[in-house]
């Protein structure tokens, strides 16, 4: 059988397919920002679809068994649509215009077999994408971020006891308690909405509550203040509501402004942001921890699995293990959205096909390897200096203090880099932990970095009980190893550790045996490969892309090692690999439509919802013709005139902003931002008489 899961709306839409034609589950899944080279993209996940797809050789959809696409609620405003007409229509927030009248085209006429099609409701399907590859017999199962569930898994299934969030059915103690497909249920707020409104307050993006926890560290700088206030007696079992509680935060909690965005760092290790970034995270955890024994005491199991993007908080999970109520504490690599697609296609398998087939996830090496055979080809093409190398090379040149990207095998599936897509250093220098977050990953001087360690030696410089292969444990760093490894030791003498083994990635174990041997040190300071702002690498060309555009001193692809070229080459490479990868993008967008929709019925909508814009554009210039006689613009001057342009681009310009359909490439939006902008010239010249 094969089994396909997507997430289609919201951020980190992604695909993951499964079969078990082996008799084993095989599993290949990714995410479409690693294709799109959006980060957290929130577009119809086009290219993860051919992506899965391909890794096992399926040319056409008729051949998957059962599509599980992930379900926000019960009730649509539209039958048959997750997005809706009216929404597509609609200028929405920034963040939606850019993917929801896409999302809308590929829903309305992709050829998906109506027969196999299943919504799978969101938190089911985190629940499903942790039990049912964690190994475990019988389980405890917690997922907690907007919305909540606390499960039973036994054997191959899994039983809900306790449910609230997005807007889906509700449940306690095993009992339905809200049917949302009559109404819509109540809206209740959790601790994962409250963290993330302190982490906005920080001047942090909302996907930034790492962020948060990495400021909370360095609480013992300061005085404890409390300037949240949170109630210690807030606790009402799983429909616990901070409706009101995030409510008053938001009125008197200060918002953070930088002075530049050079001072931001130091500006944010100061009393208050420190103090409100601590109360947050000591909140968190003991709602984590308050949410774990109910489920212990619920499910009576000693196995826990965790997932929801609050799982990836490694802190706190380690503090749910040092808890002492499970002896097994299982945390699924992609715990977040982007594991989603993998919830839904274990949901599937499982709870609806009754699979036999068993899954384990023993590494996250999910995706599907390049092909090596193409590397040099790609290396001449651009003109790199490269030669073949070792892994005892490598560990030299990384011994000598340089850093050093590396992509080779499957990429990893969820927001952690292990080995594959990282960019790699020295974990002995001090001040490596500045040099690679100014000068290559251009970001905050107070985040910091993951060591990779080889499992059977990270007794030596960690105090933690169990693996950690998916770097999602917090562990303390041993006194007499702080100075052997200090770049990977945050300020409160922590580590979020990756142990390594050979059966999970035999060459980067390898890699860093080698460094070991030279160095003393079994432990390599591990990044992901991307700069501020963009994806993970998935191919040879994004890392190429992401080698010349940071500071990388060399890239190490496959079996090559590839020197860094001038700044005037890179400078000139920069341009060039940018655009080629926008045209692959545009191009593999462009087949998968052809090969996965029903075309003629994509261009009708598509030139519906064009007409609809060009009468929503004539609708706001009206309106602000009507309003521009109140203007008092002198049009004779450069500044005039560029105020009145950008009044124009306003009225306008965000009806163009869709992601494929951005403003250069709609002709009519000129034609009319050029009538709107001589309306404005000829009124203001009027007034001015």
């Amino acid at each position: 059988m094969y089994v396909l899961g997507i997430k289609c709306s919201g951020h980190d839409t992604g695909a993951a397919l499964l079969t078990d034609r082996t008799g084993t589950v095989e599993i290949s899944a990714i995410s479409e920002a690693r294709l799109n080279r959006r980060k957290h993209s929130y577009a119809y996940p086009l290219l993860s679809i051919r992506y899965v797809m391909d890794r096992f050789g399926l040319k056409s959809l008729n051949e998957i068994d059962l599509i599980c696409i992930d379900k926000h609620g019960e009730l649509w405003p539209e039958k048959d649509s997750q997005f809706g007409r009216l929404a597509a229509k609609t200028n929405n927030s920034q963040k939606y215009d850019l993917d929801v009248r896409f999302n809308y085209l590929i829903e309305q006429s992709i050829l998906f077999p109506k027969d196999k099609v299943v919504y799978v409701n969101h938190i089911d399907a985190h629940a499903a994408s942790t039990y049912f590859v964690s190994g475990f017999k019988e389980s405890a199962i917690l997922t907690i971020e907007g919305g909540i569930g606390n499960y039973v898994g036994e054997g191959r299934e899994i039983r809900i006891i306790d449910r609230s969030g997005y807007g889906g059915d509700e449940y306690q103690d095993g009992k339905m308690t809200f049917d949302s497909t009559t109404a819509w249920p109540p809206h209740r707020q959790n601790i994962s909405n409250l963290y993330d409104l302190i982490t906005k307050r920080l001047g942090l993006d909302e996907f930034a509550a790492g962020k948060t926890m990495a400021l909370a560290a360095f609480y013992d700088r300061f005085p404890v203040k409390n300037h949240l206030n949170i109630p210690k007696d807030r606790h009402q079992g799983f429909m616990t509501d901070y409706t009101d509680l995030i409510g008053r935060l938001a009125s008197e909690v200060r918002s953070f402004k930088p002075t530049s965005k050079a001072t931001k760092d130091v500006e944010l290790l100061d009393e208050y942001w420190v103090n409100i970034a601590r109360e947050a995270q000591e909140a968190l955890e003991e709602d984590v921890l308050f949410f774990a024994s109910l489920a212990s005491k619920k499910s009576g199991s000693k196995n826990l699995c965790l997932a929801g993007g609050v799982a990836l908080s490694c802190v706190t999970n380690r503090k749910i293990l040092d808890l002492g109520l499970f002896d097994n504490v299982f945390v699924q690599p992609a715990a977040s959205d982007e594991g989603i697609p993998l919830g839904g296609a274990l949901w599937g398998y499982y709870q609806i096909l009754k699979g036999n087939a068993s899954a384990k996830m023993d590494h996250a090496y999910l995706g599907t390897p390049n092909d090596s055979k193409i590397v040099s080809d790609i290396l001449e093409k651009y003109k790199f200096s490269y030669r073949k190398t070792t892994s005892k090379e490598v560990a030299g040149v990384l011994a000598n203090g340089n850093i050093i990207g590396r992509i080779a095998g499957g990429s990893e599936y969820g927001p952690r880099a292990l080995g594959n897509r990282s960019i790699l250093a020295d974990p002995r220098i001090a001040n490596m932990l500045e040099v690679v977050n100014t000068q290559i990953k251009h970001r905050e001087r107070f985040r910091p970095f993951a060591p990779s360690c080889h499992a059977d030696k990270q007794d030596r410089y960690f105090d933690i009980p169990c693996p950690s292969p998916f770097m999602l444990m917090a562990c303390s760093v041993f006194p007499d190893a702080k100075d052997k490894i200090p770049a990977v030791m945050h300020v409160d003498g922590s580590s979020r550790v990756q142990s390594v083994t050979p059966a999970q990635n035999a060459k980067y174990y390898d890699l860093i045996e080698e460094f070991g041997k030279l160095s003393g040190v079994y432990t390599l300071l591990n990044t992901s490969f991307n700069d501020d702002g963009e994806p993970i690498v998935e191919n040879y060309e994004d890392a190429l892309l992401s080698f010349v555009r940071t500071g990388l001193h060399h890239l190490y692809i496959e079996d090559y090692l590839v020197d860094r070229p001038s700044p005037e080459i890179c400078n000139q490479l920069r341009q060039e690999l940018a655009s080629t990868v926008k045209a692959r993008v545009e191009k593999e967008y462009q087949a998968a439509i052809e090969s996965f929709c029903d075309v003629g019925r994509y261009r009708k909508i598509e030139s519906s919802l064009k007409s609809f814009q060009l009468g929503e554009i004539l609708l706001r210039i009206s309106a602000y013709v009507r309003r521009a006689k109140k203007l008092k613009f002198n049009p004779q001057s450069s500044k005039g005139i560029a105020k009145l342009f950008k009044t124009s681009v306003n009225a306008i310009g965000n009806t163009s902003r869709h992601g494929r359909w951005k403003i250069a490439s709609f002709p009519a939006t000129w034609i009319m931002l050029w009538i709107d902008l001589n309306y404005r010239i000829l009124l203001s010249l009027k007034s001015s008489k």
